[in-house]
């Protein structure tokens, strides 16, 4: 089998991958010409290595997100499933391509790595920067005491939440408040800079709780058009499921299920112009293949 394939790849720990001569170098030794990729919890090296990795231990709490996302003293939070795993799998993705590449110019194979713990690192690399520079790092802070208004989340009177992103606070603090109807805000001495904004913060936030409480979600997407306000609603599960801009961009996909009617689920992120995907599988069953592949193996 590994003689005609292009990839090996694995999600095994090292060590049990050594304790049957699958290690990424003995593999790589009997078959140069082949990419090996690995994927772990914690890397290849290091007095770690062996640990066993879920998301939510090497991606999550080993890499700084879950402390990174609350205020200083509280709790870390948690990982839903698989957020980890999905975007170390597109890590991986992107070496084995690289490394394929690599091959159809050289010949030759070569060993690519990825891990959870390093693509966590890299998900959150700017917050690590910014520790390795300055030495610290300013604590995540309650919403209604944020630093930035413009960046934050607001709730609608009909109990929607969204969040403004005017990142460019002077250019979008007028648009704001030209949608909530308050321009008087721009000629207030507390909110007048950006520094002034930032020191007066809870007081701004103040301002637009009580004017974003007043309406419903309806009500502001029609002011946020029409003042050209950036935003983005906090949708929940359900309402994603029903994201008429989701659909367009075909982030669902239909799924065949020998078992009964087909079902829908999460398309992968990337679209091919022309040759969209709209219907797959049926997902192999837990060893369904099994036998099959023995026989090509010859045992």
């Amino acid at each position: 089998m590994l003689f005609r394939s292009d990839v090996f790849l694995t999600n095994m720990r090292p060590k049990s991958l050594a304790g049957i001569g699958l290690s990424p170098e003995q593999v790589h030794e009997r078959h140069p010409n082949l990419v090996v990729a690995t994927i772990t919890g914690y890397g290849l090296d290091g007095p770690d290595a062996d640990l066993p990795g879920y998301d939510i231990g090497a991606f999550w709490a080993r890499t700084g997100i879950a402390r990174d996302l609350v205020p200083r003293g509280a709790a870390p939070v948690g990982v839903r499933g698989g957020l980890g795993d999905h975007y170390t799998g597109l890590s991986v993705t992107a070496g084995l391509l690289a490394a394929l590449l690599e091959r159809s110019r050289t010949g030759k194979g070569r060993i690519v790595e990825t891990s959870l713990m390093r693509t966590g690192l890299w998900a959150i690399g700017h917050q690590v920067v910014v520790q390795e520079t300055f030495g610290r790092l300013e604590s995540a802070k309650p919403r209604d005491v944020a630093p930035t208004p413009l960046v934050n989340c607001y709730e609608t009177g009909d109990g929607h939440w969204f969040w403004l992103i005017g990142l460019e606070a002077d250019r979008h603090f007028p648009t704001v408040a030209a949608a909530i109807e308050r321009p008087e805000l721009l000629q207030d001495e507390r909110f007048a800079d950006a520094k002034a904004r930032r020191k007066n913060s809870t007081e701004l936030i103040a301002c637009f709780d009580e004017a974003f409480r007043s309406q419903p979600l309806a009500h502001w997407k029609e002011k946020f058009r029409e003042h050209d306000v950036w935003w983005a609603p906090a949708q929940t599960m359900a309402e994603v499921l029903e994201d008429p801009q989701i659909h367009a961009t075909g982030g669902f996909v239909e799924v065949a299920n020998p078992d009964g009617d087909p079902y829908r689920s999460v398309n992968n992120p990337i679209t091919f112009r022309g040759s969209p995907l709209r219907t797959t599988g049926p997902s192999p069953k837990v060893g369904e293949h099994t036998d099959e592949v023995l026989r090509e193996l010859g045992l």
